[in-house]
């Protein structure tokens, strides 16, 4: 079987880490990551993946990310 490339997702959301997951899971080997100071930390210990996918914006807390998300939403509706 041919290696999977390694690609991690950096997103403070659970649902958007679930639906990359999901959508991607049979063609990458995925590793999920909710804070980009995770990922500085294997960059830092010269661990590299293939391909690095990260969110612009991160919050202090899922609820406010959210909300953020959704007041988007909201605006781009109006």
């Amino acid at each position: 079987m041919a290696r999977r490339p390694a690609v991690w997702f950096v997103d403070d959301l659970p649902r958007n880490r679930k639906a990359f997951r999901i959508h991607h899971k049979h063609h990458f080997a995925i590793t999920l990551f909710s804070k980009p100071s995770a990922v500085l930390k294997r960059i830092r210990e010269k661990k590299y993946p293939d391909a690095l996918l990260c969110d612009v914006f991160f919050y202090d807390t899922v609820k406010e990310a959210e909300w953020v998300e959704n007041e988007v939403a909201r605006l781009r509706n109006n």
